[in-house]
């Protein structure tokens, strides 16, 4: 019930927090979307701790850091960094790769 509650909070917040920065409304309703990597990645690992964009299919762009690469090297970790607050909460996304394109697919509904 934690994370429910947490994501629900965490989404308003951003949703709240949209007035004031149109860029936000790139988080409505973000489950279940393809993500195309801006930036031209071959190894997910050299870009650890560094700073992608994604853009979303309604052509809208965000920054996004990596934090965490799993194993597997097809599951990762990426917060965005948001206005005034800096880095915000975990997405957990799968790398997919389609057309030559790297994507990132967040699976998840809030």
């Amino acid at each position: 019930r934690y994370y429910h509650a947490r994501d629900k909070f965490y989404s308003q917040m951003l949703k709240y927090m949209s007035k004031e920065y149109p860029e936000l409304k790139f988080f409505e309703n973000i489950g279940y979307h393809n993500f195309l990597v801006v930036d031209d990645i071959k190894n997910i690992n050299d870009y650890l701790n560094k700073e992608i964009t994604l853009e979303k299919e309604t052509k809208e762009r965000f920054k996004f850091i990596i934090t965490y690469v799993h194993k597997d090297n097809e599951n990762v970790t990426i917060v965005p960094i948001l206005p005034i607050i800096g880095l915000g909460g975990n997405i957990y996304v799968q790398l997919v790769r389609k057309d030559s394109k790297l994507y990132m697919v967040n699976k998840l509904s809030h």
